[in-house]
């Protein structure tokens, strides 16, 4: 049942990179209005 260790890691499927670029560029906006907002909060 564990196909995460069957899985190639130097080689991943297209869908899990897209899923991956996904979860990168979530993180990156929440990062971004975050900064934003504890940047208004400061002034």
């Amino acid at each position: 049942m564990n196909s995460r260790h069957v899985l190639p890691l130097s080689k991943p499927p297209p869908v899990r990179r897209s899923t991956m670029n996904n979860i990168v560029w979530l993180v990156g906006a929440v990062v971004i209005v975050v900064a934003i907002l504890s940047f208004l909060g400061l002034r």
